[in-house]
Formats: structure tokens, C-alpha cells, sequence
């Protein structure tokens, strides 16, 4: 059975590609089929404004890495949701890995960042994962469970995608196992369907991040629970990006 209607392919471009580059990436990009894969691509503050018109000719969606949710104020760098929209950026990745350790984002921003988006009718890309630590010793399940529930309280389960990146595979080049990304994934689903129901739960968009490439993307994506990617490398080359959505089943 065909995943590739609804299927979301997201790459995040972190802090690479200036404007000039990512102008060239987009028009060097075919126009998005309506029945086929939804493309996402998350950039750099500087390019949103530069792309979001031909992306959305070539039905493209764009946003940005991170937002504030506050709607203005003396916040020296920060960005609102009411930037990215004037920018014409249309979703916002809440709490990557590398925002929480790295800028010490705490689950409580991450609800904050949620809410605003939501609010300000940005769908929110929240990011989820465990080191390798909590992997290996087990306490994986315990870590996601903190960071959905801290994450998502009060918050409404649409506009709403979750991207499960275990921290240990992104940008190693080794991806988790097909099992560890269905029994994860799976037990992800569950949670969900515990705090917002069967139906809505069911219905929030689930997607794998970690060195998904296109070598490896098919067999991920037929799994259970598995509805899109989050890719980082792989995104950054417009071959490369065209392979993995022309590997969707």
C-alpha cells in the first residue's frame, strides 16, 4: 500500500545556506506533486523571506529552526511566530536536539514555543530523542515520555508533527535499526493516544530523524507509525533530496 500521499519529507538545513544558495536550491527543485510526498524545508532566518514565494508556487513549504513565543519585545536575536509569517514560513521546529543541549531549551520552553505556534497558526515540528546513555541503559522510553508530556501540555494535537531523532544517530551517518524505529515509533503512537485520544493521537504525524538518507529511507518507510522524515545531510543537495522522495513507497 502507497505511503507517498500525505508522507512529509522535512529537511532541516541547521546553519548552513546562505541566500543566494538556497534561491538556487528551490528553483532547482520540481514542482511538488499534490498526491505525492509534502515537502518541508527548514531554514536559515536569512533565506525564509528570499524563497517562501517561489516555494509556494512550487508547493514548497518553508519555515524556521526555532521561533520565541513571546510576540515582541527586547529579545536580541530571538524571532516571533508573527516574523516567520510575514516571511511567509508556515511551520516552526520546536526543540531539535541540538537547541536543547547545546542552549539548554528546557521542556517547559519547548510547551511555551507550542503554544504560540499554534496560536499564531504555525504548525509546530517538535523534536523528541534520547542519547546514547539513555539508550543503552534503557531509559529511553522514560526521557521521551518526560519530553512529550512537558512538551505538550495543554497544547492542542493539531497543527501538531512529532519527529522522534534519537541524538545518537544524527549526523553519525548510522542510522537506528528498522526494529528500534518501529518499537519506538509505536510506543510514541501510544503515548499520544493516551493524552489526546484514539483518533486524534492516530492522527498526529510521526516522523523519523537520525541519518535518514536515501540508502536507507524505503525500508524505514513502510513501517507502522513512520509518516515522514526529518533529514539533516541529505537535504542539503537537491539530488540527494529528490532520491529520498522518489523512494517513498
Amino acid at each position: 500500500m502507497s505511503k507517498r500521499n500525505g508522507f512529509i519529507i522535512a529537511a532541516n538545513w541547521k546553519m548552513y545556506m546562505t541566500t543566494s544558495e538556497a534561491k538556487a536550491f528551490v528553483h532547482s527543485m520540481e514542482p511538488m506533486a499534490p498526491d505525492g510526498p509534502e515537502l518541508i524545508l527548514f531554514v536559515p532566518a536569512t533565506a525564509l523571506a528570499a524563497i517562501s514565494e517561489e516555494a509556494r508556487q512550487k508547493n514548497i513549504l518553508v519555515g524556521l529552526q526555532n521561533m520565541h513565543w513571546e510576540k515582541e519585545g527586547a529579545y536580541t536575536g530571538e524571532i516571533s511566530a508573527e516574523m516567520i509569517k510575514d516571511a511567509g514560513g508556515t511551520q516552526a521546529i520546536v526543540g531539535h536536539s541540538k537547541r536543547r543541549s547545546m542552549f539548554g531549551e528546557t521542556d517547559l520552553e519547548v510547551n511555551f514555543k507550542v503554544r504560540t505556534a499554534q496560536q499564531n497558526g504555525l504548525v509546530p515540528c517538535v523534536c523528541i530523542g534520547e542519547d546514547i546513555k539513555e539508550r543503552e541503559s534503557g531509559e529511553y522510553h522514560k526521557v521521551l515520555l518526560r519530553q512529550i508530556v512537558g512538551g505538550l501540555i495543554g497544547v492542542r494535537s493539531a497543527p501538531l508533527i512529532i519527529a522522534y531523532e534519537p541524538v545518537w544517530a544524527i549526523g553519525t551517518g548510522t542510522a537506528a535499526t528498522t526494529e528500534q524505529v518501529s518499537e519506538t515509533m509505536g510506543w510514541i503512537r501510544r503515548v499520544l493516544i493516551e493524552q489526546f485520544g484514539r483518533e486524534e493521537g492516530s492522527a498526529i504525524k510521526l516522523l523519523y530523524g537520525g541519518s535518514a538518507k536515501p540508502e536507507n529511507v524505503a525500508e524505514l518507510a513502510v513501517l507502522d507509525n513512520v509518516d515522514g522524515f526529518l533529514i539533516g545531510r541529505a537535504g542539503l543537495k537537491v539530488d540527494s533530496l529528490k532520491q529520498i522522495l522518489d523512494r517513498i513507497p
